[in-house]
């Protein structure tokens, strides 16, 4: 089934699906945005327009996974709601086949992390960013999880290119170089 009527403003996000009307009340919207291929609503708010709190919503209106930035607070839906915190968190996703929520870190030193958790809450794995990358968001390549990276400049290519997909290993959290970002 598609979305129809999609519209977002500073204070809600809407749309039709299934013949539903699905109203969404939010303070401070900066930004919304249906992602029909990962199937989800995706939506950005904060104050002044920072970007500090992030909310994964599925088709009818139920909320998947939210973080928020200043607090470091993760929350998403298992069993009831689960939540964790993530001290200098950047970036967080759900990845639904692996059962994972992941997220970046970052220490105020250019140094960052991504840190991986099993549905449960529980801690799968934490994995030093590549020497010379640091990660920059999450993201997926034929549906599968990665993380890209930007690289120093001795990791560019002939071209200048330095920013890269590393596909994530979701039982381990190691991370392989796989393809280039756009």
């Amino acid at each position: 089934m598609e979305i129809i009527d999609f519209s977002w403003d500073l204070e809600s996000v809407g749309w039709t699906y299934e013949g539903k009307e699905v109203q969404v009340a939010l303070s401070n919207i900066n930004f919304a945005n249906l992602d029909a291929d990962e199937n989800y609503i995706y939506i950005v708010c904060g104050e002044n327009f920072s970007e500090n709190q992030i909310h994964f919503l599925t088709f009818d209106g139920k909320e998947i996974l939210a973080y928020d930035k200043t607090s470091g607070s993760i929350t998403w839906e298992f069993d009831g709601k689960t939540e964790v915190q993530c001290e200098h968190l950047e970036n967080a996703r759900l990845y639904i086949m692996e059962s994972l929520i992941m997220a970046i870190a970052a220490d105020g030193q250019g140094n960052t992390k991504l840190i991986g958790w099993r549905l449960d809450g529980t801690l799968a794995f934490e994995t030093a960013a590549p020497p010379e990358y640091k990660l920059s968001y999450l993201s997926s390549v034929d549906k599968k999880p990665t993380v890209v990276c930007e690289g120093s400049p001795a990791k560019a290519d002939k071209y200048g290119r330095n920013t890269w997909h590393f596909s994530i290993d979701a039982a381990t959290g190691e991370l392989i170089k796989s393809e280039l970002a756009h």
